[in-house]
Order: structure tokens, then sequence, then C-alpha cells
């Protein structure tokens, strides 16, 4: 049930007319709405918020597409489960079709095979992009930040 309710505000921000919510606004919502689904692994509302070229570049260098950043979510190598994923910082800048969001996660889990809890920080940008009316994730690159 959880997860249909979070699928339906995912889309009903993400096919939000612009006249009812600011870009920014929008923007903003959906990178909230994709932290609630990182933390729940929830892959469907995931993919509902990535375009089907989504690529990441992670804080290893590693890149990866849509189907394989779905599937690291769910095969986390460093957590088994993640307690909270919080996007902070957020500077959003929207340039017609195009929005460019950069900020810090705080990211708190327990370690795969550990008792222990893992607490990282990333620095990240987000580019997303206005395709058939709504705003969808194309590309994101991360870098862990050192203590």
């Amino acid at each position: 049930a959880d997860a249909v309710l979070l699928v339906t505000a995912i889309l009903s921000v993400a096919w939000a007319p612009q006249g009812a919510t600011s870009s920014h606004g929008a923007i903003a919502d959906l990178e909230k709405a994709w932290d609630r689904a990182y933390a729940n692994r929830d892959t469907e509302a995931l993919s509902q918020l990535l375009a089907d070229d989504y690529v990441l570049t992670d804080a290893s260098g590693a890149r990866l597409t849509k189907p394989e950043y779905l599937m690291s979510v769910i095969r986390s190598p460093e957590m088994s489960r993640v307690r909270s994923w919080d996007s902070e910082k957020l500077e959003i800048r929207v340039s017609g079709q195009t929005a460019t969001v950069t900020g810090e996660s705080a990211v708190k889990g327990r370690a795969r095979g550990r008792g222990y809890v893992v607490e990282a920080r990333y620095r990240f940008t987000d580019t997303w992009a206005q395709r058939d009316g709504r705003w969808v994730a194309v590309s994101t690159k991360a870098t862990k930040i050192e203590k």
C-alpha cells in the first residue's frame, strides 16, 4: 500500500501542469520522492522518476544505466538496510526544459554482513529534463565526501 501511495504521489508531481506548481517546487518534490524511494528500495517508484536513457556516474567512477542503477538499489553492495537517505543543500537551476540540481546526500544504513551502522555523505549533480510534459532525471554524478 505504501508503494502505491508513493508512486501516486510521484506521478501527481511529475505530471502536474506547470501552472499548478513552479518548476523549482516540482523538482524539489521529485528529489524528496527519490530519497524516499531509494531508502525504501522501491524500484517501481524510482523507475517512474528516471528517463529510459538515465545514466549514473557513481562515487567510484562506475557508469550505470537505468536498469543497472535499479538493480544496484536492490543489491547495494555496502548496505543490507538503508535507514535514511536525505538530500540537503539543494540548489535548483531551471533553464527551459532542463533543470540541474546540486546538493549533498546523507545516507545511513546497516552494513551488509556486519552489525555496525554505515554513515556516508555524497555531493551530487542531478540533471532533469521535461519529456512528454513531465520531469524525469536523465543523469546523476555523485562524489563521496570524505570526513
